[in-house]
């Protein structure tokens, strides 16, 4: 039992009023014996014995008055189990959940669960009484507020639609409290209809007024899970390896066709046998034929889950990289240059100007995408503020140090907060001895290439001279056989701790290759295979100057964004990413960016939550509803009052 109104039970204290009245109100008078009157003594004890008897009766019916009168003004409420004949469905507040997720799009004999969950939701509407009111929330967060127009209702329920995104029940229990606290009805319940994934019930223990209606039956499903590019330095030099992974969450091996499409047109097919509850994997090799943005999706053939049979993907091969390179040393500098573009007769999408730092004046920084330090001494207060100006933009630094530089320079200027790392001087070997790299972070997407040795070796290049570094937070990539960073990389790009002049890696076959990933990597910033989860935001940098930006949906719908500068950026948010497919970001005359969306793998798994607590619609409306006991005191009030007036008429 509860209270509605608990201030009044404050009232129950005048309960004492009729007690105090009865033992102090009372007098006493003298007895006085008369001789004629002892033969009416006991006559006149059995009338005292009905007296004592009758204010007793008067005392306790006055004292019950009190209590109920004040017990029903504090609105008692309390679950009644004895049946629906003396309390037959009180008022009752009703939020109704509907599982609108993913998942719910499983079609099992011809019909969509949730459709029949909209048919749920229908008819228990239609249990409802005129002094009822009932709510609906979807899981995707929809909300239609407290109302007993249950016809409308009934409307917003058959016009609501799947969506993609995904849900925690404890989240959406918030939402239906928060509804139902609205309500002035004694009898608040919770209905939640779906399909009881067992994902969307995480962190919830208990389930006290939430009543559940499961829909469909369990289903074995196989989605597809994952695209990756193990490849990942994007460029039309190489083929671009994919791999895809499929999921099976049946209890059977099962085989499935994985078919690859790029850019509108199938670029593959492969068959893969997958156990019980593991991942099969397929490999692709696709060469691209051109720069430019490339999208496509892998996709199995239709399961009773469709919307985890397709994954989308997006990737960026740069068209053109500019490279300006700052140098003393411009005979190193030619070793460079050669290296990313040979002759006119080979072509790369490189383009290298080598300056002076004092050349730097003359000089748009925001035509080039990567700039190289290469083995300069120190730049000037100006120089310095152009190049720090530049990596702030969000440009990428690539320093090689050498004989020239000044090590005082580079740590206070551009390593340690830049780098997170700190050189010391430069240590030269004696006589014919030398370092190689025998340790590569072969994971990293600029060695992974070089994993197997007929590509390139790295311990083949000698090293005679290099700068000791210590460090902070910057990754090492590789180092010397001394144990001691050979290259670095941090948030400002890439260190290397020996110049061209200090070793003979320039002679080795594995130079141009991995000069030429090393730029790829630098320059693929996020317009490269950015894929993002449903609901995710979509933020976009860029030092071009557009007014009027756009973004198209999967479904066609061009939508205006509005772009705002910060830092000389123009920076764009998009955040309706309702929908699994390929958005691009637009101007009026070219594409900037291409982003692909996919629906979350955890929702592939339709495992069931079994709760023995669940409750039927028809149990939780007879047996779990409060019943407002107002009403029924206030008749035994009456009852009492006219029960005291009748012992004081007539008796």
């Amino acid at each position: 039992m509860k209270f509605l109104n608990p201030i009044y039970l404050i009232g129950l204290a005048s309960m004492a009023i009729p007690i105090l009245i009865h033992l102090f109100g009372r007098k006493k008078l003298p007895v006085v014996e008369f001789s004629s009157l002892r033969l009416l003594k006991p006559v006149e004890q059995k009338r005292k014995r009905w007296l004592k008897l009758r204010n007793i009766l008067l005392l306790i019916l006055r004292t019950a008055i009190c209590g109920f009168l004040f017990l029903a003004l504090a609105r008692p409420v309390a679950k009644l189990g004895f049946g629906k004949s003396i309390f037959v469905h009180p008022p009752v507040a009703v939020c109704i959940i509907v599982d609108n997720s993913p998942s719910m799009g499983v079609k099992i004999g011809g019909e969509i669960l949730f459709e029949n969950a909209k048919k749920k939701a229908q008819e228990l509407l239609t249990h409802l009484k005129a002094e009822d009111e009932a709510g609906v929330i979807l899981s995707d967060g929809t909300e239609y507020p407290l109302t007993n127009n249950f016809r409308l209702l009934h409307k917003e329920i058959e016009d609501a639609s799947l969506s993609y995104r995904i849900f925690q029940l404890k989240d959406l229990l918030s939402y239906s409290n928060a509804m139902l606290a609205k309500s002035k009805k004694p009898n608040r319940v919770i209905y939640f209809i779906s399909d009881m994934q067992e994902i969307n019930f995480k962190g919830i223990t208990e389930f006290e007024n939430i009543h559940f209606g499961e829909v469909g039956i369990p289903v074995d499903n196989i989605g597809v899970s994952r695209i990756e590019f193990q490849s990942t330095v994007l460029n039309i030099e190489e083929p671009v390896n994919f791999s895809v992974d499929v999921k099976n969450y049946s209890n059977t091996e099962t085989k499935r066709k994985i078919v690859l499409n790029l850019d509108g047109r199938k670029v593959g097919v492969q068959e893969i046998n997958i156990k019980p509850d593991m991942e099969g994997m397929a490999k692709f090799k696709i060469r691209l034929k051109n720069a430019g943005f490339h999208s496509g999706f892998a996709a199995i053939e239709n399961d009773a889950f469709a919307a985890d049979d397709i994954r989308y993907f997006t990737l960026f091969v740069p068209q053109s990289i500019s490279v300006l390179v700052i140098t003393d040393s411009f005979e190193e500098s030619v070793y460079l240059e050669k290296a990313l573009k040979p002759s006119i007769e080979i072509p790369t999408p490189f383009e290298v100007k080598v300056i002076s730092p004092k050349g730097i004046f003359a000089v748009d920084m925001k035509k080039y995408k990567i700039v190289t330090l290469l083995n300069i001494s120190r730049l000037t207060p100006y120089e310095l503020k152009v190049v720090k100006n530049f990596i702030d933009k969000g440009g990428k630094v690539l320093i090689f140090l050498g004989d020239k530089s000044d090590v005082d320079f580079y740590n206070q200027q551009i390593l340690e907060n830049g780098f997170g790392a700190k050189v010391s001087d430069m240590v030269t070997l004696e006589g014919s001895n030398f370092l190689t790299i025998d340790r590569v972070a072969f994971e990293h997407k600029i060695f992974n290439l070089f994993k197997e040795k007929r590509l390139g070796d790295f311990s083949l290049s000698r090293f005679y001279s290099y700068f000791p570094v210590s460090i902070r937070s910057a990754k090492i990539l590789a180092s010397y056989s001394n144990g001691m960073p050979a290259i670095l990389e941090g948030k400002g790009g890439i260190l290397f701790t020996s110049s061209f002049g200090m070793s003979n890696i320039v002679k080795r076959a594995i130079f141009v290759p991995f000069m030429h990933r090393i730029f790829y990597h630098l320059t693929q910033t996020q317009k490269t295979g950015l894929n993002l989860l449903v609901d995710e935001k979509f933020n976009y940098e860029s030092e071009e100057t557009a007014y009027k930006i756009s973004c198209l949906t999967p479904t066609d719908e061009r939508i205006d964004l509005l772009p705002r500068v910060s830092s000389g950026k123009l920076i764009v948010s998009f955040k309706t990413t309702d929908s699994p497919g390929v958005y691009s970001l637009k101007t009026e005359d070219r594409l900037l960016a291409s982003f692909a969306v996919n629906i979350d793998p955890e929702e592939s798994n339709l495992k069931r939550k079994k709760i023995s607590e669940a409750k039927t619609f028809q149990e939780s409306i007879l047996k779990e509803a409060f019943s407002e006991l107002t009403r029924p005191i206030l008749w035994l009030v009456l009852i009492l009052f006219i029960t005291e007036v009748v012992i004081l008429r007539f008796f």
